[in-house]
């Protein structure tokens, strides 16, 4: 695979790091070969028969890897994903969806020779009314963003609807989604008048869903339909950070806000605020002494043995089995970064590039 590297802003300072080259340019798979489409693109199976859609389009890659039995994103876009799919409390649904939806945004006006005509949108509906679908959390702010820059896009997912609830599709197969998901999706509108239709999604596996909801809209007469989803899911058996972006090194705040879980974003006065006693910062080691709420807290960051060690109760609690910073890592680091910005940067990247052999421990 080549190690094409592109980079899109959410907003001023959140960076997402696009799918590299090289992918499938239909449903943006992962690719080894010159060619153009996939293997499952260019032979689609019986069961498939056609995608009856015409293009995806996604920010970037979505991932969890998996490591002692915790998830870890891979990276700054997964984090937001995971915020909007599984974090309690719709202000950070909130926050998640309008960045990411000011992403697609993005790429809608990057590529307005396919969506030129488009003149409705629909997103994929739960099988019960009354659950809650985060994707509409994407949605909203999307549509808004469309009318505030002159663009006339009605919204049709009540029209759109589940007719069975077909499970979980995490544990099933690939062929397996597909025979369970065709014929799910009905759309109760008599005649689309050959409508181009964008699907809006959080997350293209497969490609499943989305395939039986256009399959729905072309029986209704539809036009031109087209995929934008926040995250293209790759699937990775090792830390992939290396094998998907070997050239370069990632900027400190792209990385601060992924060890930070976007916090840096969103909580920057707490980080502010907090109050580092001493910083002894040396070829191969980190030392903080920082002022908490119950007491002196202490970092030791060893970089000859890639161990991270943290005294605070939010990193015991919650930040080290996920391998991510609470306030007062962040703010050490952004102190480090005063006096040096490319050590810090260079630490950085080196935890995240083999965060897999890391240790995050309590001190």
């Amino acid at each position: 695979m080549a190690k094409v590297r592109k980079q899109f802003k959410l907003d001023e300072e959140i960076t997402i790091e696009r799918i590299p080259e090289k992918h499938c340019m239909m449903c943006l798979n992962q690719m080894y070969t010159e060619q153009k489409l996939c293997n499952t693109c260019r032979h689609l199976p019986l069961y498939i028969g056609d995608w009856n859609f015409k293009s995806v389009n996604a920010l970037g890659i979505y991932h969890k890897y998996k490591q002692k039995g915790y998830s870890i994103p891979i990276n700054v876009l997964s984090e937001l994903i995971l915020l909007l799919k599984f974090r309690k409390g719709k202000k950070f649904r909130t926050f998640a969806g309008s960045l990411i939806a000011k992403g697609l945004f993005k790429i809608f006006e990057e590529k307005r020779d396919i969506y030129n005509d488009v003149s409705h949108v629909v997103i994929s509906p739960k099988f019960k009314s009354n659950e809650e679908n985060q994707v509409e959390y994407i949605l909203n702010p999307f549509i808004e963003i469309l009318n505030q820059n002159g663009y006339d896009i009605e919204n049709l997912s009540k029209r759109v609807k589940r007719l069975e609830d077909v499970g979980r599709n995490k544990e099933k197969g690939f062929e397996e989604r597909f025979n369970d998901i065709n014929g799910v999706h009905e759309v109760r509108i008599d005649d689309l008048g050959h409508a181009d239709i964008i699907i809006l999604d959080d997350i293209f596996t497969t490609g499943s869903t989305s395939w039986d909801i256009a399959r729905a809209l072309k029986e209704r007469n539809a036009g031109n339909i087209h995929v934008l989803v926040a995250g293209r899911h790759w699937l990775f058996d090792e830390w992939p950070i290396n094998t998907l972006y070997s050239n370069g090194d990632f900027s400190f705040d792209y990385l601060i806000n992924y060890f930070s879980r976007t916090d840096y974003n969103r909580d920057r006065k707490k980080i502010s605020k907090v109050i580092i006693i001493k910083l002894d910062v040396q070829e191969n080691y980190i030392y903080a002494l920082i002022k908490g709420s119950r007491g002196n807290y202490e970092l030791d960051v060893d970089l000859d043995n890639n161990i991270l060690s943290h005294s605070c109760p939010d990193f015991k609690n919650d930040k080290k089995r996920n391998k991510k910073f609470c306030k007062h890592i962040s703010k050490a680091f952004l102190n480090i970064r005063k006096g040096n910005e490319k050590f810090s940067s260079s630490v950085l990247n080196s935890i995240y590039r083999e965060l897999d052999i890391w240790q995050f421990d309590m001190k």
